[in-house]
């Protein structure tokens, strides 16, 4: 019985382990819209969200990728544009290690290829992946 107490022990210990070293290292793909959305900032969200979905499939699962769609309008979501510096739509790239952000980036051209999906989709993809090696 004790040896059954022990493996089981060490298995619950080791779960926890790989569940916390999984969750230690993240990306946030943030997109900051406003209320009151144009097709413009739709098409934004819209191919940002197919990029993250075909690119880093495996990385949405494993939760080292998360995307969010804040509206930072909202009362309760009015400091990021403070502490991102950004006015209007905005896609940030925030790292987080065990919980606190270490660093982020603006990804400043995405309305440069908002009329063309597979521009920003390689955009897209190749900022994520420069961001995550550093």
């Amino acid at each position: 019985m004790k040896k059954i107490l022990f493996v089981l022990a060490i298995f619950i210990v080791s779960i926890n382990f790989a569940f916390s070293q999984n969750k230690s290292n993240v990306i946030e793909v943030l997109y900051f819209h406003a209320t009151m959305r144009c097709n413009g900032c739709m098409t934004i969200e819209d191919f940002t969200q197919k990029s993250i979905n075909t690119n880093f499939q495996n990385e949405m699962k494993n939760g080292k990728i998360i995307l969010k769609s804040i509206d930072f309008q909202q009362t309760e979501n009015e400091h990021f544009a403070e502490k991102y510096k950004f006015e209007s739509q905005e896609l940030i790239l925030s790292k987080k290690v065990n919980g606190k952000e270490v660093k982020w980036k603006k990804l400043d051209k995405i309305w440069d290829f908002s009329s063309n999906y597979s521009k920003y989709e390689k955009y897209i993809k190749k900022e994520i992946e420069k961001f995550s090696k550093k």
